[in-house]
Order: C-alpha cells, then sequence, then structure tokens
C-alpha cells in the first residue's frame, strides 16, 4: 500500500511537472504565432521608412527619410487587403531595385504571414546583413518569431534579445516574448 501511494506520488509529480513544461513551451509558440498573424505595415506606413545613409565621414549617421514612391505605396495599400497580390508587386518592385531593404523588409515580413518560411528568410537575412539600412533590429524582430515557429529557440532568443538590445520597434513585444523563452 505505502509503495503504491509512492508510486502513485512520483507519477502525479511527474505529470504536473509535463503539464508545466509543455505548456510553458506552448505559450512561447502561441505568442509568435499570433503576433505573426498580426503582421502589418503600421510602424512603416504611419512614421514612413529611415534609412541612415553614409554622405561623409563626418557624417555618417546621418538620417534620411526614404522616398518611399508611389510604386511601394501602391503595394503598401494592398498589402493588409490581397497578401499574394501585393507579394507579386513587391517581388516586381525588388527586380527594378535588387538592394532595396524596405522593399525585403516587406517581403519578408509578408512571406512570414503567408508560411513562406524560406521566402521569409531570404528576404530578412537580406535586411539584417544590411547594417547601415536602420532595419536591422526590426528584422531580428521577425527573425525570431520566424526561429520560434521553425522550433529554435535558442537563435530566437539571440535575436529577441538583439532587438530589445537595439530598440527595435518592437522591443516591448520582444522583452515579453524573451520571458516565455
Amino acid at each position: 500500500m505505502k509503495n503504491n501511494l509512492t508510486i502513485f506520488s512520483v507519477l502525479a509529480v511527474f505529470a504536473v511537472c509535463a503539464i508545466y513544461f509543455y505548456a510553458s513551451s506552448n505559450i512561447t509558440v502561441n505568442d509568435a504565432a499570433r503576433h505573426i498573424s498580426e503582421i502589418n505595415l503600421d510602424y512603416y506606413t504611419r512614421r514612413g521608412m529611415v534609412q541612415k545613409k553614409q554622405f561623409s565621414p563626418e557624417k555618417a549617421d546621418t538620417i534620411q527619410k526614404l522616398d518611399l514612391g508611389p510604386s511601394i505605396q501602391k503595394a503598401d495599400a494592398i498589402f493588409e487587403k490581397d497578401e499574394k497580390m501585393a507579394a507579386a508587386n513587391y517581388e516586381q518592385l525588388l527586380k527594378s531595385d535588387p538592394g532595396n531593404v524596405s522593399i525585403h523588409l516587406r517581403l519578408g515580413m509578408l512571406y512570414l504571414k503567408l508560411n513562406q518560411l524560406d521566402a521569409s528568410k531570404e528576404h530578412l537575412y537580406f535586411v539584417h546583413e544590411n547594417k547601415d539600412s536602420g532595419l536591422q533590429p526590426d528584422s531580428a524582430w521577425f527573425l525570431a518569431l520566424l526561429n520560434i515557429k521553425e522550433q529554435n529557440p535558442e537563435k530566437a532568443k539571440m535575436l529577441l534579445e538583439e532587438c530589445v538590445v537595439k530598440k527595435c520597434s518592437y522591443k516591448i513585444e520582444a522583452e515579453a516574448l524573451l520571458q516565455t523563452i
């Protein structure tokens, strides 16, 4: 009788621990999925895009507002209504300006939302590797979400920490998500 009670107690403790760890790991995945489903361009269209341009050694940190142009603005307007059409428009724009980090960021965000992870990764890493763009911290946020979705928590944690330290547009969300990893 005493052995049965001991075995039952051990199993109960094990079950509670397993449920706790399963639930806490799902919190991170569920939070990331919610953030992915809510991806939009509010941070970028409301205040405009910012890019660091190096004009001379004395003015290396000069910030200049990007000219988004009517074509990008048109694609931005489609983003919320028809994501696949917006992706096609951004891809067309990228053909004329393959180095445009703001288009790469938009495509990375959009492909992440559409669950096209390889395409998203390609565009987001392009932005992330472009250190002078001013958009690297935000690309870290989206890459972290992508890594959580791909069940790579260590890489996601590193990217979220980068997002917080570099004060990305999603700093508060990154801090909250870091608490769950």
